[in-house]
């Protein structure tokens, strides 16, 4: 059928649906994806996993260099009854679909980065099982029961996720000690995100100068909304459905949406990304305070070079260098996750990334 309108069809082979969107964004380019639609180097499936794992990667090894001690440094795992330390393995329901295979796929892609990342397949559908019988994310977040083959008494305070049959949704999920099961669906996922967000745009300097938002429908938790807006995060209606929520999105220059059931990105306008990008042509050409170590004279008789003094221009030129330093860290993050995160629909496997 295309052939006789006169087209060429491209045959990917199998794939997920997000896949297949970053497949065609990435094959329409400039005219049709903007100025910064990508690289040539990130088309197609081995492009894609490319794309996601050099972002993911950067995104992890700057995180090794800071101190854990943030404003919103929390995990859903330590509160309640919980209480333990984040997992460090993740297990994944793949609701018996092309969740397996691809996993399988990205998992081999950041090892050939040099990127560890731990995880168990289960109802992985490639000798048996029914696709998204009792399990995967709608199952977990409709009925609120866990997945087949999870349980309280071999899973308890273990990570775990659950995609749908086509890999565009993703929730997370434990037990706590007390052997009950918890969800973590899409309305806190938006909130987790929006809140690291939110801290890398101060840090940035641009929280003023870029718009931000949060888009949910009617059918979102309310606790949720109060909570984004308790913590000065804007909120915003749109009708159900996700091609509401990805337009009313598009509006900001930054636009995270989720669906309760999972679904759910977030979108950088053009404009977003040429301030961001300004922004860091502009910190790096500032030439960097120098701090210069105390003369030996000017060292007290009681310290020791251990223990040196500084001066209050010292003291000031350190912070001033660090201040420098955390605003680049946090431009350099925010660009990282617009490269991680699926720019034309929610991506369950790009939205794991984003979460660990």
């Amino acid at each position: 059928g295309v052939k006789v309108l006169g087209g060429n069809p491209l045959d990917f082979g199998l794939l997920t649906t997000p896949q297949l969107h970053h497949c065609v964004r990435m094959s329409n380019g400039v005219k049709g994806s903007g100025p910064f639609w990508g690289k040539v180097e990130w088309e197609g499936e081995i492009g894609y996993y490319k794309m996601i794992c050099e972002a993911y990667g950067d995104l992890v090894n700057k995180n090794k260099k800071e101190s854990p001690q943030r404003r919103h440094s929390f995990s859903w795992f330590g509160i309640g009854p919980c209480q333990t330390d984040i997992p460090t393995q993740l297990y994944i329901d793949c609701s018996n679909g092309i969740g397996a295979n691809k996993i399988l796929k990205l998992q081999s892609s950041l090892l050939a980065n040099n990127i560890q990342f731990n995880l168990e397949i289960r109802n992985d559908g490639l000798e048996s099982g029914k696709l998204n019988f009792q399990c995967g994310a709608e199952h977990a977040q409709k009925l609120r029961l866990p997945p087949m083959n999870f349980s309280s008494k071999t899973d308890i305070g273990k990570r775990c996720c659950s995609l749908d049959g086509d890999v565009d949704r993703v929730v997370y999920h434990y037990f706590d000690t007390t052997g009950r099961w918890n969800l973590i669906d899409g309305d806190k996922m938006a909130a987790l995100v929006a809140l690291f967000l939110q801290d890398e745009l101060i840090a940035s300097g641009l929280f003023r100068r870029l718009t931000f938002s949060v888009v949910q429908t009617a059918y979102a938790n309310g606790a949720s909304t109060s909570f984004l807006s308790e913590n000065e995060i804007k909120v915003v209606r749109s009708a159900t459905g996700v091609k509401f929520l990805h337009h009313e999105a598009l509006k900001y220059d930054i636009g995270v949406y989720f669906e309760a059931n999972g679904h759910g990105t977030v979108l950088f306008r053009d404009s977003a990304v040429q301030t961001l990008l300004s922004r860091k042509h502009e910190l790096v050409s500032v030439e960097e305070p120098v701090v210069k170590p105390l003369s030996p004279n000017r060292i007290p008789f009681f310290s020791s070079n251990r223990a040196r003094r500084y001066s209050e221009e010292e003291r000031l030129a350190s912070a001033a260098q660090y201040a420098r330093k955390r605003k680049i860290l946090a431009v350099d993050r925010l660009l990282q996750i617009r490269q991680l995160v699926n720019q034309a629909v929610g991506d369950a496997l790009s939205d794991i990334l984003l979460a660990e």
